[in-house]
């Protein structure tokens, strides 16, 4: 009479007694795979205004004062107190100032008993000042002095090293504020004032501003837009490449998140996660995929015929989410061994405390 009861109590038991493998599917609605393009046309349009950038110690100049050859192609330093120190004109300060600034300041002092109308150019060579941090999926992650011929994200990437293997192919560009100087340059917009990304990770303290301008490096520009990677750079700003990742959930039996690599596909994202459980249904698995306006889609994959060669696989993208539903079929004789196996494992534990 007792294992009746105990074979009815167990029957009644198979739906709500059978365990739920795996987390609830990430919610892919905050994921950034979209640029901002207000954000980033506006911050173009701001540095690319003829602003120049301001002068700081370790800055390499060249200066040129044509007719004078004392001061031709003059390499120089600013100092660390700020000043660069020229034949018979001694200490000028450039530590603050723009090469506009210093140029019309060299001028003046030539007027000043040496020439009568002087011809000066400054040319910075190096911006020692003017750091920028590329951290993430990139080769050599660190810190980078501007240059004159590199002053793009495009630049700075290729600075360092390029991509590595683990890149998810998303940028999060925070730009710094008021890095620059001179009497004509405009203000940093209040849309594109922004702080730091933390390294690595691209995450914003709540307090510190707006989030990271996020973009991803294969996505079409649209028309009448700028292109992202040639937004300007300047010194404080932080360049962060993703490491990719995308997420198995349901029926595995390693549900979680895991690292992205070049041709990852959904059956290989089941390997990965140590392969599917006996109530999976792979003739239905879903992949729920962020859209770049910030809506989801859902793509439909037979993994059965993946595995027998019929159809293609679905290549996989960073921030995925590869989902193995239960059968309902397979679902009722699983629940059934579930609730005996566990059952039986419960009795002999307390027949053997009972002995």
């Amino acid at each position: 009479m007792k294992s009746r009861t105990l074979c009815a109590l167990a029957l009644a038991a198979l739906v709500g007694c059978a365990p739920k493998h795996g987390p609830a599917p990430r919610d892919l609605d905050r994921a950034s795979g979209a640029r901002d393009d207000a954000r980033i046309a506006e911050l173009y349009k701001a540095r690319t205004a003829g602003a120049d950038y301001c002068l700081g110690p370790g800055d390499q100049l060249t200066v040129n004062v044509f007719g004078w050859d004392a001061m031709k192609d003059l390499p120089t330093r600013v100092s660390p107190t700020g000043s660069i120190t020229l034949p018979m004109l001694g200490d000028i300060p450039a530590g603050g100032q723009t090469e506009t600034q210093v140029q019309a300041e060299i001028e003046r002092r030539l007027r000043n008993g040496y020439m009568r109308d002087p011809h000066v150019t400054v040319f910075v060579q190096r911006f020692q000042s003017q750091q920028v941090s590329v951290t993430g999926a990139v080769a050599r992650p660190g810190l980078y002095s501007l240059t004159r011929d590199n002053r793009t994200v495009y630049d700075l990437l290729s600075q360092a090293g390029g991509l590595t293997e683990q890149a998810g192919g998303r940028v999060l560009f925070s730009p710094a504020d008021g890095a620059r100087c001179g009497a004509h340059a405009p203000a940093p917009p209040a849309a594109v004032q922004t702080a730091s990304a933390t390294a690595g990770t691209g995450a914003v303290p709540p307090a510190a501003g707006l989030a990271p301008i996020e973009f991803e490096l294969d996505a079409a520009v649209s028309p009448g837009q700028p292109n992202p990677l040639m937004l300007p750079v300047q010194g404080g700003d932080s360049i962060v490449v993703s490491r990719g990742r995308f997420m198995v959930d349901g029926w595995v039996a390693k549900p979680g998140l895991y690292s992205f690599t070049p041709g990852m596909t959904a059956y290989g994202a089941m390997s990965v996660a140590g392969g599917a459980l006996y109530p999976a249904d792979l003739a239905n698995v879903q992949i729920v995929r962020a859209r770049r306006d910030g809506t989801k889609e859902l793509l439909d994959v037979d993994l059965n015929q993946v595995g027998r060669g019929e159809i293609q696989d679905v290549p996989l993208r960073e921030g995925d989410v590869v989902r193995l539903n239960a059968s309902a079929v397979r679902m009722v004789p699983y629940s059934v061994y579930w609730v005996f196996t566990n059952l039986f494992r419960v009795g002999a534990g307390i027949s053997v405390a009972g002995v």
